[in-house]
């Protein structure tokens, strides 16, 4: 079993002291790992985890393991933990780009319309109108002073 943490992805790390001698002493940090019993009230259980401190840290903070699993992105979990995440809250919805596109651009056009449809109603065609909307400025009558 790799030594990494389930929640926090933190892993051993390696570095070296380098003496006067300037020979290399390979030291290891490796990270306090704890199989704990997490607690699941969605899905009336509970998961054994191996996790550090800050891993459940970061659970306690996130208001507990399934609200903790609803905000972290699917690349960064575990395949344990992401299994553990569809059984929670389900496949996530995935649409292909063409039927985005279509329902994104299918309530804009009735939207636009809408305003056209509304000022038809409350002007009625006059004899200038045609004239204005051909660049030509209306013709005011002569006035005799």
């Amino acid at each position: 079993m790799a030594r990494i943490c389930e929640i926090s992805r933190k892993r051993v790390s390696h570095f070296s002291n380098l003496p006067e001698a300037d020979r290399p002493d390979p030291k290891a940090y490796r990270r306090i790992l704890l199989k704990r019993k997490v607690k699941v009230p969605e899905i009336k259980g509970a998961v054994n985890l191996w996790v550090t401190e800050a891993g459940l840290k970061e659970v306690k903070s996130a208001g507990g393991l399934a609200k903790f699993l609803k905000d972290r992105d699917d690349k960064k979990l575990t395949p344990k933990l992401l299994k553990l995440k569809r059984k929670i809250h389900g496949e996530p919805k995935s649409e292909t780009p063409a039927a985005a596109e279509a329902s994104a651009s299918a309530p804009a056009a009735p939207a636009e319309a809408a305003p056209k449809e509304a000022a038809a109603k409350e002007a009625p065609p006059t004899e200038a109108a045609p004239k204005e909307a051909a660049g030509e400025a209306p013709k005011e009558p002569a006035s005799e002073s």
